[in-house]
């Protein structure tokens, strides 16, 4: 930790969300961005950087899910009419998952991920964690990034989310043809769409459901560690109701963040 008046510049692995000096600088806590499947996503330039690429990410999850079970189902007769008793576009649950679901998913990454990374700056710029504390911070910091960044999670993750597609097919079999599966006399048969639904599109959308899960575990795990520090709550948290209500609107896009350290400041 530099103890200099002056913010050096940002140098990943080096300097952390916080210095020894009078003027802190920032290594924001990007919850969403990194992981295997982030890496990979750049790699391919579907994450560009200081572009904006939620959209662009929403509209390929789109085209990879949705678009390939349309193409699939009307190969076969099964996207529309009363071919088979459930066609594609008889299903809302279809559309729902993979036109709304998937894509919200990846936009709430650029939504959330930024909130998040200031309201985790705003502890060190308010001074809710004193100068003394600065190096647990960082360490704080650095232990919620490396777990961000696990590649076991995220292959844990996906073996699960693969697992439960599998499974859920097993345990919601209909008794009637859809544009998922063909009724046999030997049980049911998957169509192309199905095969695609069972095997890509479902396990893509439980994998993103459960990466969020465990993005906001790595957050509330974050609030746990640096509730333990010695933190200046009474100075820079109001808790009488008037002062409170006042310092929520003016800090109202991070104020939601900080709610579980004002019980600390209570006791």
């Amino acid at each position: 930790m530099s103890t200099s008046t002056k913010s050096a510049p940002f140098s990943p692995g080096v300097a952390g969300i916080a210095n020894q000096g009078c003027d802190p600088i920032t290594r924001p806590f990007a919850l969403t961005e990194g992981g295997p499947l982030f890496a990979i996503e750049k790699r391919v330039g579907l994450i560009k950087a200081h572009a904006p690429t939620a959209k662009r990410r929403a509209v390929v999850a789109a085209l990879v899910t949705w678009l390939p079970l349309l193409g699939l189902s009307m190969l076969q007769g099964r996207a529309f009419g009363h071919s088979v008793a459930i066609s594609f576009f008889r299903d809302l649950s279809v559309h729902a998952r993979f036109l709304l679901a998937v894509p919200l998913l990846l936009l709430a990454e650029s939504l959330l991920g930024p909130r998040l990374a200031d309201a985790a700056s705003h502890f060190v710029h308010s001074r809710v964690v004193i100068e003394k504390d600065f190096p647990k911070f960082d360490e704080i910091v650095e232990r919620g990034l490396r777990a961000r960044d696990s590649a076991l999670v995220e292959i844990v993750i996906a073996v699960l989310a693969f697992g439960l597609s599998i499974l859920a097919f097993r345990q919601t079999a209909v008794n009637v043809d859809s544009w998922y599966a063909a009724r046999t006399d030997n049980g049911n048969s998957l169509t192309w769409a199905g095969w695609w639904l069972r095997v890509f599109c479902i396990p893509l959308f439980q994998f993103l459901a459960f990466r969020w899960l465990w993005r906001l575990f790595l957050w509330f795990q974050f609030l746990s560690r640096v509730r333990r520090l010695d933190l200046q709550l009474y100075r820079r948290m109001p808790t009488a109701r008037p002062d409170w209500d006042l310092w929520v609107k003016r800090n109202a896009s991070t104020a939601c963040f900080f709610l579980p350290f004002r019980q600390r400041a209570l006791e």
